[in-house]
């Protein structure tokens, strides 16, 4: 099964011979990447191994044109004499004593036999719905829009707001969005720090030390619910469930499992069970 991404949409999976069809027939560019199941990356498809079968098929050539037969009839009644040559080169008939061309001639010698008109190539693409041709001949037209149809519970790469990234559960992240959210978290707790000492030097009747620490309750709790939902989608992108984030709770091997996992390999090549590839 083959699955291609263009303008940023992924689409798939299709039998190898319908995802042939698209490309010989022009529906889609020779540059757009591919992939299948096996593939360590994506690829244009002219440089995988369907680039043998992408040559479109050649027309059969045209037959050639069927003499047009004068009647016995005709050809007895009519006398007809030696063409002469005419001043524009093109030779001229004398029939029944008056000079005519031979396209004239022709008409008089009664009705000519009609040949078949030239056979189409017998492609693929003839085989197909006219409303799909019609879909697949702009290559840059949504593949949603074109009539192509995608497997159920497959859905297209689309930008994870921070909202999604940081508290929820559900979906993939890459590395350099897991380094990004854990970078933020501990700056925010670098500044709540900063604003901590700051209020120390104030006297002990204050209320803003009690204020500080309800501040800091709330943002260890905040942080504690973010890194375990980071780390799930990242478990998640690593193509295992989310529950590999309690490897933690193994005293020192599994806090460095879990970094190296999830910091440092990369997720799984196209999309797995938890969602699209995000990288």
């Amino acid at each position: 099964m083959w699955y291609y991404s263009l303008n940023g949409g992924q689409e798939g999976p299709f039998e190898e011979a319908d995802f042939v069809h698209y490309f010989v027939t022009g529906a889609l560019p020779m540059t757009t990447y591919v992939w299948r199941e096996g593939m360590t990356d994506w690829l244009p498809v002219d440089q995988t191994e369907l680039a043998a079968h992408l040559q479109p098929a050649a027309p059969e050539p045209e037959p050639e044109p069927v003499p047009v037969a004068v009647p016995v009839a005709v050809a007895t009644a009519m006398p007809v004499a030696a063409a002469i040559p005419a001043a524009s080169g093109q030779p001229r008939l004398i029939l029944g004593g008056q000079p005519q061309t031979t396209a004239t001639a022709q008409l008089k010698t009664g009705p000519q036999l009609k040949t078949a008109g030239p056979l189409k190539p017998a492609t693929a693409l003839a085989a197909a719905p006219a409303a799909r041709q019609s879909a697949l001949s702009n290559p840059y037209t949504s593949p949603r829009t074109a009539g192509l149809q995608t497997t159920p519970g497959l859905q297209l790469k689309s930008p994870m707001g921070w909202g999604q990234i940081l508290w929820g559960f559900q979906g993939r992240i890459p590395r350099r969005t897991f380094w990004g959210a854990t970078a933020a978290w501990f700056g925010a707790g670098a500044l709540l720090l900063g604003l901590g000492s700051m209020l120390g030097t104030t006297g002990s009747e204050s209320m803003l030390p009690l204020v500080f620490l309800g501040l800091l309750l709330l943002f260890l709790l905040a942080a504690l619910w973010s890194s375990i939902a980071i780390q799930i989608k990242r478990w998640h992108d690593r193509g295992k469930p989310g529950t590999m984030v309690l490897v933690n709770f193994i005293p020192i091997a599994g806090g460095i499992w879990a970094l190296v996992e999830c910091g440092f390999l990369r997720g799984t090549t196209g999309p797995n069970q938890f969602g699209d590839d995000p990288t």
